[in-house]
């Protein structure tokens, strides 16, 4: 009896830590749906540690000739109208995602979606000296998804675009409800350059245009007729009329494909069969093992850390261990427990080798 009662509880204890296992690879994959790779490494490196200021950390940092693309879906009233909700919700969500595809195809950052308005940034947390070349990309393939749309819901819906470039500081706001996001008078500035730009259009600013290196055509954009913020500013802006080098030319991107598609295509794969299981370090940026492991036992103890005992015992019976709400013993009555079965299956076996054990011990 004592033999079935260790097995069961060692039962337990397999259950127990593949429950942690499988919470801590879905906090890793919720942490990362919110934040980006780089703040995320930084948070879960302080997860635990104790506060000793009045103020909590604050995670926020300064990046210089950064790229921030600001677009919005003109005519979006107009789908609306025509769509039910669900249908225009669906829609949205396809278009969106695409977008999301395009951004990591630019080496974008999306920063957030608020509306039908969708913002990104390029050259940070990572420097790239093909930042504002990249958004453009960017700006372009959105103009181009948006057809989709259009001929889908048979309406004039297009993109409005507003590139500029400058700095920002990019951080965590919240304690509770995280969310990152970038200030600064140039983000300001590129909000500007969209709402002056035209439908169908990448509208850029003279220091965007100072980083292009002429692999774009571009005409005068007066966008200081249009937005006061920029007559103030007294920014010059420009639209983009044809791309002289078609991506990945001028690009850090180019280099990559020169080194060899074949060479690029097999790493690929063989990064493909293990994204999930690094998930923890892409976090870090590093993988270091030591890192990881202890980062697992901190998150371990912020699980354990749950008042699940205390809510146990108040639940259950403390001399029959069967649950006091006869609904709840019901449904755990239910639950096909399938390994510990197994276990049990196998008791006969290893009490016949126990007690051939036994007898060749005391033979002995």
């Amino acid at each position: 009896m004592i033999f079935v009662l260790l097995v069961i509880v060692a039962d337990l204890e397999l259950f127990r830590h593949s429950d942690l296992h499988r919470d801590l690879r879905f906090l890793e994959r919720l942490l990362l749906s919110v934040l980006p790779k780089h703040v995320a490494a930084e948070i879960r490196e302080d997860l635990g540690a104790v506060v000793t200021g009045q103020f909590k950390k604050i995670y926020m940092s300064r990046h210089e000739n950064v790229s921030i693309l600001f677009a919005d879906i003109v005519g979006f009233t107009a789908i609306s109208s025509t769509c039910t909700a669900p249908e225009l919700v669906k829609i949205l969500n396809e278009l969106f995602a695409r977008f999301d595809k395009l951004s990591d195809k630019y080496h974008q950052l999306r920063i957030k979606i608020l509306g039908d308005c969708y913002y990104c940034i390029s050259g940070a947390p990572e420097e790239r000296p093909d930042h504002a070349v990249l958004c453009v990309h960017m700006g372009l393939s959105m103009v181009d998804a948006i057809k989709s749309v259009r001929e889908k819901t048979n309406t004039n819906v297009d993109m409005r675009v507003g590139v500029h470039t400058g700095a920002i500081l990019a951080g965590v706001m919240g304690q509770r409800q995280w969310q990152f996001d970038v200030y600064s008078r140039d983000v300001v500035l590129a909000n500007k350059m969209e709402s002056a730009g035209m439908p169908g259009r990448v509208h850029i600013s003279e220091k965007t245009l100072s980083f292009l290196k002429g692999e774009f055509e571009v005409v005068p954009g007066d966008g200081m007729s249009r937005e006061e913020a920029l007559r103030q500013a007294g920014l010059e802006t420009y639209f983009i009329t044809k791309v002289l080098k078609p991506y990945p030319m001028g690009t850090l991107d180019e280099k990559t494909e020169q080194n060899g598609r074949s060479g690029k295509d097999d790493k690929d794969s063989d990064n493909s069969d293990s994204d999930e299981q690094d998930e923890t370090s892409k976090l870090t940026g590093n993988g270091e093992k030591n890192f990881e492991e202890d980062y697992k036992a901190r998150l371990h103890q912020e699980l354990l850390g749950r008042e699940t005992k205390g809510h146990i015992r108040q639940q259950a019976n403390p001399l029959t261990l069967f649950f006091k709400d006869p609904k709840l013993e019901t449904e755990f009555r239910k639950i096909k427990d399938t390994v510990s079965l197994v276990s049990i299956s196998g008791l006969p076996v290893i009490s016949i080798f126990c007690t051939v054990a036994y007898f060749l011990v005391m033979s002995g």
